[in-house]
């Protein structure tokens, strides 16, 4: 198989490392959240996640 035809596979694989790595660092501000954010740093956590 050529190198080409591995060309859109290669590009899936990027993109579901980069949503993983995005659920995680969701998932981690989430944390942040229910357990030690400070309780002035709900706007900016919030605005976090909304991007």
């Amino acid at each position: 198989m050529s190198k080409k035809n591995w060309a859109p596979y290669r590009n899936l694989l990027a993109k579901s490392k980069d949503l993983i790595i995005l659920k995680n660092v969701q998932s981690l501000i989430h944390w942040d959240m229910e357990t030690m954010m400070p309780p002035r740093a709900v706007d900016q956590r919030s605005k976090k996640l909304e991007n």
